[in-house]
């Protein structure tokens, strides 16, 4: 799964000898999961711009973070450190191709929100006018 959804969020997939870590964050409802081996190992909600989750699993200290890079675009950079060690780190944005992505995303959000306005609008008049 390596597209980022409003519905799904973003996914962080990591590996360290033959164990699968795996990170999901929403930005719509805050919700951060991190899994090993596909069980919940740190859940919480965080409405910030950096989230830390620190875990034990087979004698070694795993932390993952989330850094919102930048809030406009939803770029959210994920890190898996092993020891005190980064191993990995990944990037992935919500809107991508720099301002004219995010003109072209908010022009969507703005196309929605007129087109809704304008059923109810004629719902509404056409039922009680």
């Amino acid at each position: 799964m390596s597209k980022v959804t409003i519905k799904e969020g973003f996914w962080f997939f990591f590996e360290d000898e033959g164990i699968e870590i795996t990170a999901n964050a929403s930005t719509f409802s805050g919700k951060e999961t991190v899994y090993v081996n596909d069980n919940p190992v740190s859940e919480k909600r965080s409405y910030g711009t950096l989230s830390l989750h620190n875990f034990q699993y087979n004698g070694k200290h795993y932390r993952v973070k989330f850094d919102v890079l930048n809030i406009w675009t939803q770029k959210v950079e994920c890190t898996l450190s092993i020891d005190g060690t980064v191993q990995f780190t990944e990037t992935k944005a919500y809107i991508n191709g720099g301002v004219w992505g995010f003109l072209r995303q908010l022009g969507v959000w703005i196309g929605i929100g007129v087109t809704l306005g304008l059923v109810v609008g004629f719902l509404v008049s056409y039922f009680f006018a």
